[in-house]
């Protein structure tokens, strides 16, 4: 989905550059092949094994390749957009795979060097996927391949065996956990300075790293000695710039001291896609609200009760007004993007005061109950959402206490299982099934923070894994939808949209599921 929006402006906004903001024309000059980004975070690391959040990511896939990438396509509606049905050869030439889906060996594109003029050999291929497997921060992705081997049979040959079939195995050496760094360079680097790869790079990407404080700019040039001739750059270079307020980045892309703003509010969004001069496009993405229901703790432990709160909250509200008609609602525990999602009025609910409270009176709480809410700080559409729920919960006399904690110690006590209810949201980097349902649903699940359990779904997720065919596999998934639904672990809200605002001289932005924008891409016009 996309829309491109340039109207005219209703009124001339004024205003000046907020003080200690470096504008574009003191960090790069904005003519020419310069991309002056507005970000409301530049990461704390440039390691692929440590990073956890999308600012860094953008980094590493620039500074960085893997072994495959996304090819970019242009979808139905002349958008450009990742093709994730389809894998093409970064670092690795061509690929074979055994017909068991247990052997995969890559053949490194004879091409490949590293910045510093390094050939990129399958033991740099091997180093790094071990440290991406012994990295807390990044195992979990390794531990998704399923690797139990990986051998060099050559300089330019990896084999890596699984000790399963993976069904989104190519997609997940497409994550930044799999970027492939230069094992002597780093060795030899990390031997005197331990955290040498969290400011410095080792890698063989488009771009190289010209300046990096996080307090301010992040400057990188494209190479023009990158080995992928047929993937340079369309840029000269891009500078990522910390502006921490989102009204400001909006400021700032009006005036146009900067090409783009990212991590706008909704309300910023809806403002600029009215100007003159600004470019929106918005995608249907992957990252998903929830509300989450401790199936340990009463009255929670009881699915009456769950479906009732399902039914009394108003999901058209949550998303028109909450978020500015910049979301959808969620129709099935797999986001309406996610390979294998069905909707039908099994898979979701929607607000019925009447049916909550006849639930809520066969549960055994007709007089309804108090409860607390905890909820993380941050996030407007949070707050936002968790008063409107609190009100639809009132009507249904549940009377719901909001506890609104600090983002660091949310995400800690939410990781002990204890709250009663909360709401959380996922973006899931890889539009699969199993992905989604191995980080959230199963009883041993990464992030199943609401102590969900259920034996028949958990077999039917390693059923579905193991099936033979997408078909069949596709087929499981759908009863689990059903079977997810009726248990209402959580109550699915609203599906965000992912914007990209950007002036409208600036071209080739492409649109990837994990959200994390790929500057390569963009070009700039005068």
């Amino acid at each position: 989905m996309k829309r491109k929006l340039a109207f005219v402006m209703a009124a001339v906004m004024l205003a000046t550059v907020p003080a200690g903001v470096v504008c574009a024309d003191e960090a790069e000059s904005a003519s020419g092949g310069n991309i002056v980004i507005a970000a409301s975070s530049l990461g704390s690391t440039l390691n692929p094994w440590d990073q956890t959040d999308a600012t860094t990511s953008a980094f590493q896939y620039a500074l960085y390749d893997r072994l495959v990438k996304y090819d970019i396509i242009t979808d139905e509606d002349g958008n450009l957009v990742a093709d994730t049905d389809t894998l093409v050869g970064s670092l690795a030439e061509s690929w074979d795979t055994s017909e068991d889906g247990l052997t995969w060996t890559f053949y490194i594109d004879p091409d490949a060097t590293f910045a510093n003029g390094d050939p990129v050999t399958a033991q740099d291929v091997i180093w790094s996927f071990e440290q991406c497997r012994d990295n807390a921060n990044s195992s979990f992705f390794f531990t998704l391949t399923n690797i139990t081997e990986m051998e060099a049979t050559d300089d330019s040959t990896v084999v890596l065996t699984l000790s399963s079939k993976c069904n989104m195995f190519l997609r997940l050496l497409e994550i930044y956990s799999f970027c492939i760094v230069d094992q002597s360079a780093a060795e030899e680097a990390m031997a005197t300075d331990s955290e040498y790869l969290t400011t410095n790079v080792c890698g063989s990407g488009p771009y190289e790293l010209v300046t990096y404080d996080t307090t301010s700019q992040v400057v990188l040039q494209a190479r023009d000695d990158y080995w992928d001739t047929d993937a340079l750059a369309v840029n000269d270079t891009v500078t990522y710039l910390l502006v921490q307020e989102a009204s400001d980045r909006q400021m700032m892309l009006e005036k146009g001291d900067v090409d783009v703003a990212l991590d706008l509010e909704d309300k910023n969004v809806q403002e600029l896609s009215e100007m003159e001069g600004i470019n929106v496009e918005q995608f249907a993405s992957n990252k998903h609200l929830f509300l989450c229901l401790n199936c340990n703790i009463e009255p929670f432990d009881n699915e009456l009760v769950r479906q009732a709160i399902a039914y009394a909250i108003p999901y058209d509200t949550l998303v028109d007004e909450i978020m500015y008609g910049n979301a959808t609602v969620t129709t099935s525990m797999l986001p309406e993007g996610v390979t294998g999602h069905i909707e039908d009025e099994n898979t979701h609910y929607e607000q019925d005061i009447e049916k909550a409270k006849e639930l809520l009176a066969e549960a055994g709480y007709a007089d309804g109950f108090s409860c607390t809410m905890t909820l993380g700080n941050g996030f407007t559409d949070w707050e936002e959402s968790a008063v409107v729920i609190q009100a639809a919960l009132a009507e249904i006399g549940i009377n719901m206490t909001i506890n609104e904690i600090d983002r660091a110690t949310f995400l800690t006590q939410a990781a002990e299982g204890n709250l009663e209810i909360f709401l959380n949201r996922f973006n899931p980097f890889i539009g699969d099934p199993g992905y989604l349902v191995n980080c959230l649903y199963t009883t041993e699940s990464s992030y199943n923070y609401y102590n969900y359990s259920n034996e028949e779904f958990d077999a039917l997720y390693e059923e579905a894994e193991a099936a033979a065919t997408e078909e069949e596999r596709l087929a499981i998934y759908e009863e689990m939808q059903y079977i997810f639904a009726e248990d209402c672990p959580v109550v699915e809200l609203y599906t965000y949209s992912f914007a990209y605002c950007g002036r409208d001289n600036v071209e080739g932005f492409a649109y990837f599921p994990d959200g994390t924008i790929r500057f390569q891409y963009l070009s700039k016009t005068e």
